[in-house]
């Protein structure tokens, strides 16, 4: 959609783009080497202030090319037209030194794309044409410009040059020249540029001929030299540089001032002797200026000097055919395709924005050390608006699946608060037991569900079956492991009142559940009598549990015993203290030692006594989950969390 709407909206969008890249290419390739058989001769501002405002008279210019004559000037190549009659003596100074030397007059016509050919009246100038126009077929109307209308020398002036040749030089759209038309149509007939001329007649070349798009010269000695052109039969200029650097160049009131002077005319012979002499208006108020694509103003006698040396120096700038345009871009439409369906959105920009770099440099690259000058920016659009596109159709499948991976994790979250509310019903309120004696449970699980569980069981004598139990792993598969087990002890319980006994029927009723997935259960249990303060415990593989008083800690001593799932028919050995008044018994998980800050630091055992010290001696378990609570600040759980105290008042 986007190439269609710049198509529609911008037609010149891709012409105007691609000769600022060309431009851009151009520049980056850097400077062309200047052939020394070129000499450039400046109608400057020191030559308009030495001899006066322009136009002058014609009597100067033939002054100049007597001195140039005399100083054995290959060729001389105006970039003025005489146009029209002058005074009598200038124009007939002119036309003796014209006649005397090898002069290269130009002729201006404006140019049109017309399948009828158009004829001129142009019968006074069919001397000058008849050394002018080429003797070979004339290419179709089809692929080169007619003359529509003519800006012609003197007759008289044209008949007296070896040859004139066409300064037509049309600007691309954005008004920069970029090429010369080397042929056009006059009268049905080729006639060269200024610039082919020029170029010929250096090289000393008298054939040219049309060919497939081509212009090929040749000589009698077989020298060939091929140039390209476009489809419009414009050949691009390569410069040499900015005006100014690369050519020899002089002053008219150079060659003025030494006319006549034989040592001034000596000098002067040093220097252009056998070279040819491009003579153009330079000055700074001068109609005959340009932007190019190396400047923004360049006099446009730069341009013909510059096509003359392309053409010597035979570095031409080729455009790539049209079929290796549609390959490349096809390939790299298919390319970004690809990548879209190979990565994720992330790794797919910078695969493509990768491509679209790596082409645009290898672009450059190629055009600075072949003269190929490759599409740029169809390619690069087309490339960026795949990307697009396939980016906007990625990023609606990936919204896609990911609102219905949020649907399922909604319906997910559903079923997990629920499983986190049925596990919570296991857990029992924490009862009174008069006398100021109490218990208090407190279990957080890591994840929705956990692998802690407890139970507090009122037996029928008055006493109390308190546990905590810790399945191996965390989640949901710990949390089936401790249903299963937690209904195993409170069925055992009534029926096998002694600790001991009760975690032997559990452990054998288990076992095989538990074996199959490698699973285990730590558990410390105890029976509590509350009249007398008797504890009646056992430890299956459990951390042991703290007996905390006003004076410190109590040791508990017992011997611990295998997990449950561990062994079959594992016995296990009972052990008794007497819990004294204020004295609390505290059973937790690993899950409070290991319970762990932003910066990974453990809360640890010592932390844990100091909680319990600290404070008022009838919350201790209260206190002690607040502290790990706040150890945490809200970063994430690493483990379950559970405390169960048992106090006595």
């Amino acid at each position: 959609m986007l190439l269609v709407s710049a198509l529609v909206l911008l037609p010149s969008f891709f012409d105007r783009m691609e000769s600022t890249l060309y431009d851009m290419r151009i520049r980056l390739a850097g400077n062309i080497p200047a052939a020394s058989d070129i000499v450039l001769l400046n109608i400057d501002d020191a030559s308009l202030e030495e001899l006066g405002k322009w136009p002058w008279d014609r009597g100067i210019h033939g002054q100049a090319i007597e001195t140039l004559t005399r100083c054995d000037a290959k060729l001389i190549a105006y970039d003025i037209v005489f146009h029209g009659q002058g005074s009598k003596g200038g124009d007939a100074r002119l036309i003796q030194a014209v006649r005397q030397g090898r002069v290269l007059l130009p002729a201006g016509f404006s140019l049109i794309s017309e399948p009828e050919k158009i004829i001129l009246p142009l019968n006074e100038y069919k001397v000058a044409l008849s050394k002018s126009l080429l003797d070979s077929p004339t290419p179709s109307l089809n692929e080169i410009s007619q003359a529509d209308r003519a800006f012609m020398p003197l007759p008289s002036l044209a008949d007296s040059a070896i040859g004139i040749g066409h300064i037509s030089a049309s600007p691309d759209e954005d008004g920069v020249l970029r090429r010369i038309p080397l042929l056009i149509s006059l009268n049905g007939a080729p006639l060269p540029s200024i610039d082919l001329r020029t170029a010929m007649g250096i090289m000393d070349i008298k054939y040219a001929e049309w060919t497939d798009g081509q212009l090929k010269l040749s000589d009698e000695n077989g020298r060939e030299i091929t140039i390209p052109l476009d489809q419009q039969g414009h050949m691009a200029v390569n410069f040499v540089g900015l005006w100014g650097h690369g050519f020899t160049s002089l002053s008219f009131h150079d060659v003025i001032a030494a006319s006549g002077d034989e040592e001034a005319e000596a000098d002067l012979r040093n220097i252009i002797k056998g070279k040819t002499v491009f003579i153009g208006l330079t000055s700074s108020g001068s109609t005959d200026i340009g932007p190019t694509p190396i400047a923004s103003a360049e006099p446009l006698v730069t341009i013909h000097s510059n096509a003359v040396n392309t053409i010597l120096q035979q570095k031409f700038i080729r455009n790539a055919p049209q079929w290796s345009v549609l390959l490349i871009a096809i390939f790299m439409v298919g390319l970004i395709c690809l990548l879209s369906v190979r990565f994720g959105p992330r790794k797919f920009v910078i695969a493509s924005a990768l491509l679209i770099i790596l082409y645009a440099a290898g672009n450059a690259v190629l055009f600075v050390t072949t003269g190929i000058m490759l599409n740029l920016s169809g390619i690069l659009y087309l490339a960026g608006s795949t990307f697009l596109v396939t980016l906007g159709f990625k990023s609606l499948l990936l919204y896609a699946e990911n609102e219905e991976q949020r649907i399922e994790k909604e319906k997910l979250q559903v079923q997990l608060d629920a499983a986190a509310r049925i596990q919570s019903h296991f857990w029992p309120k924490n009862p009174d037991l008069g006398n100021g004696d109490s218990i208090y449970a407190y279990c957080s699980p890591a994840l929705f569900v956990g692998g802690d569980f407890y139970d507090i069981i009122d037996l029928e004598d008055g006493s109390w079956m308190i546990y905590l139990a810790d399945v191996s792993g965390k989640g949901l598969p710990a949390a089936l492991v401790m249903a299963s087990a937690w209904t195993q002890i409170r069925s055992h319980a009534p029926k096998y009142k002694s600790p001991d006994k009760l975690l032997c029927a559990v452990n054998n009723d288990i076992f095989p559940f538990l074996e199959r997935d490698s699973n285990f259960v730590t558990v410390f249990i105890l029976r509590y009598f509350p009249d007398s303060g008797l504890l009646q415990w056992v430890n299956a593989g459990h951390m042991p549990p703290l007996i905390i008083n006003k004076d410190g800690k109590k040791e508990v001593k017992g011997k611990t015993g295998l997990p449950l799932g561990v062994m079959d028919d594992t016995k296990y050995e009972l052990a008794e203290t007497v819990l004294r008044t204020g004295e609390s018994c505290i059973m937790m998980s690993d899950g409070v030692t290991e319970a762990e800050d932003s910066e990974k630091n453990l809360f640890g055992d010592e932390r844990v006594l100091e909680t319990l010290l600290n404070g008022d001696p009838e919350s201790r378990g209260e206190r002690l989950a607040k502290a790990v609570s706040n150890w945490r600040n809200g970063i994430e759980q690493n483990d379950d969390t559970t405390i169960v105290e048992v106090r006595k008042g």
